[in-house]
């Protein structure tokens, strides 16, 4: 069987395998990020306070996110076990999966197989595709759910099926209990915008695509409809202050996201290349399907630019239609590269290719410097992420020389999926990294003190409460007061320690000062002070 057979056959296969091990050597690595432990301390609290539905952080009601994802962060640590960052994280990889697997299947409607596993590939490999599958859950969800409810709603254009409008709304509805209607306003408006422009609308299809749109925020808005009926107060503090932030919180110029395919990470080049409409429009094979996902990028863009507040991993949902795009460019190399090319292709090629050559091949001198850095490492991992990123070198450099872009794409896929598979596995057995889990282990033993009761005074990190495996309440503040708990004794987290009224408690309590918790990474040049708290113990006296 050759390998063109093996990718046409087995695309979903070779998508799952990547995922796998691109992601799961990071899942006992890295870092819980801010949004991460919100998530797993509400999935947390979802599965052992019995609140699936009415969610807590930390005792506290927790509705500025929908539920969908934490509910699958909570089956899957019921499973594997309530406490663990790996088991929580497996529900986000499933959804980079399945983001490949629907970009790949939307290609199907318009190209053949192997632009299609193109598409997929580099969707799962652009830069804050992959970012914000560990640095964000939500967003992942709700646009890898919108992006499935465009691809049936898409086939529908093309052939009807009922089953295609009722997936269409179903995943819809999940889009919206994943992150509200942000999967509409970013990826499912612009689609429109672009599928007008580009086919027009029938009055069939926008019948289809207006159930599929009212269906589905009917179905997903179930949520927020109880949530608002049991607890009205809560819900409307918390929806009034989220809403303000879109217009106050993390402003930014309109322009801030004109830089949008950069956040594409290694397909950068090809990225800009694929945005040129007047170079691509005599180049591509389906001239109607290469406008739509162009405009649909550019709608894209264009509609979060509107909204004030702005961040990088917003952009996650633009990088959708843009693996699309750029595949379109992709797929024109492969097949017309050839030594007449033009030279601007010749130098598009050779630097962007080039670039993943040159740094496979200095792999020996990169791995010479780690280890001297950190002597600690294992030696033989080091060889070993030596020699196949030196065979993946070897093998582009060949592909470059006899001009085989398909044979360039794959070396330089197979390269950054070594990459993130050997770096973290590697890492894994640094000293820093060996101190920074005995640093959680220490925050994790809060769960264990004899103390039944500890609170935090004024503020405590979200990574350090789920860290510590238990509800933390806060010291309730009077009048600017501290309103100490009337307790024979108690823990107390203090970030800052000169916010502390010692002379004034000292009179009624013993104070101790039992330990200082810490989970920067040790060494790290970006230490966070939220990272930090310290562990008092107050006894009556």
């Amino acid at each position: 069987m050759t390998s063109k057979t093996i990718l046409e056959r087995h695309p979903i296969v070779i998508l799952a395998l990547l995922t796998i091990i691109m992601l799961f050597p990071y899942f006992n690595y890295w870092s819980v990020s801010i949004m991460e432990a919100r998530n797993f301390i509400t999935a947390r609290e979802m599965f052992l306070d019995d609140n699936w539905l009415l969610t807590t952080m930390n005792g506290a009601p927790r509705y500025e996110k929908p539920p969908f994802p934490t509910w699958m962060s909570a089956v899957f640590g019921s499973i594997f076990g309530i406490n663990s960052t790996f088991a929580m994280r497996i529900p986000t990889a499933i959804m980079l999966f399945l983001v490949g697997v629907f970009t790949h299947n939307f290609t199907l409607r318009f190209i053949n197989k192997e632009h299609a596993l193109i598409n997929a590939l580099i969707a799962i490999t652009s830069f804050y595709v992959i970012g914000i599958t560990v640095e964000a859950p939500w967003d992942i969800y709700t646009h890898g759910f919108m992006l499935a409810s465009i691809y049936f709603l898409y086939s529908a254009f093309n052939q009807f099926k009922t089953s295609y409008i009722i997936y269409a709304i179903l995943f819809w509805a999940l889009s919206v209990l994943s992150k509200g209607p942000v999967g509409l306003f970013a990826l499912f408006l612009p689609f429109s915008m672009a599928y007008f422009f580009t086919y027009r609308f029938s009055k069939k299809k926008l019948v289809q695509a207006l159930l599929v749109l009212v269906a589905g925020s009917t179905l997903g808005a179930i949520w927020f409809i109880y949530v608002r009926m049991a607890d009205p107060d809560t819900f409307h503090e918390i929806t009034s202050r989220e809403t303000q932030n879109w217009s106050s919180y993390n402003v930014k110029p309109f322009y801030y996201y004109w830089s949008f395919f950069i956040q594409s990470g290694m397909w950068t080049i090809p990225a800009f290349v694929g945005l040129l409409y007047p170079y691509m429009k005599s180049r591509v094979e389906n001239l109607k399907a290469y406008k739509l996902t162009l405009l649909w990028t550019i709608f894209s863009v264009v509609l979060l630019s509107c909204i004030p507040e702005k961040k990088s991993r917003y952009l996650m949902p633009v990088l959708i239609p843009l693996a699309l795009n750029t595949g379109f460019y992709i797929q024109y190399l492969i097949k017309n590269f050839k030594p007449k090319s033009t030279l601007f292709d010749k130098i598009i090629v050779n630097l962007h290719f080039g670039i993943f050559c040159l740094a496979a091949l200095s792999s020996t001198v990169g791995g010479i410097i780690l280890y001297r850095k950190q002597p600690d490492l294992s030696l033989t991992l080091i060889i070993v992420g030596v020699m196949v990123f030196t065979t993946i070198g070897v093998a582009l450099l060949d592909s470059i020389r006899k001009r085989n872009v398909k044979s360039m794409f794959v070396c330089s896929i197979l390269f950054y999926v070594s990459v993130m598979c050997f770096l973290p596995t590697v890492l894994a057995g640094s000293s820093k990294q060996k101190d920074f889990i005995q640093h959680v282990n220490a925050t994790k033993a809060i769960k264990g003190k004899p103390e039944k009761h500890v609170f935090f005074l004024d503020y405590i990190s979200p990574e350090l409460m789920w860290y510590c495996e238990r509800i933390v309440p806060q010291v309730e503040i009077k009048n600017h007061t501290y309103i100490l708990p009337d307790l024979e004794q108690f823990g107390l987290l203090v970030d800052l320690e000169e916010n502390m009224n010692m002379k004034e408690w000292s009179k009624k309590y013993h104070i101790e000062k039992q330990e200082t918790y810490d989970i920067n990474i040790p060494s790290s040049h970006r230490s966070k002070h939220r990272y930090l708290t310290h562990y008092y113990l107050f006894t009556k006296k």
